[in-house]
């Protein structure tokens, strides 16, 4: 009872880490991919391949600030918990 407190933080900046880093990991995104349902990363790597630089430089763009607002988030969120 006394040591939930204390893990909280941790056990929360633990998960947000792991939940970005599968954002960006694409080979796992590969066992999620279907034809009903497409993931970022892929759809990025497709666009890519074909050769619509403006596209996936926006896409890139994009993906990023979201990444990075999703950081500040997390920081924000471990740091008041303190």
């Amino acid at each position: 009872l006394i040591v939930l407190p204390l893990v909280q933080s941790g056990v929360f900046a633990c998960a947000f880490l792991l939940f970005i880093l599968t954002l960006r990991e694409v080979a796992s995104s590969l066992f999620l991919y279907t034809t009903q349902s497409r993931v970022l990363a892929i759809v990025i790597l497709e666009t890519y391949n074909n050769g619509l630089w403006a596209t996936v430089a926006s896409m890139s763009l994009i993906y990023t600030v979201l990444l990075i607002a999703l950081t500040l988030l997390g920081r924000r969120m471990t740091q008041a918990a303190f």
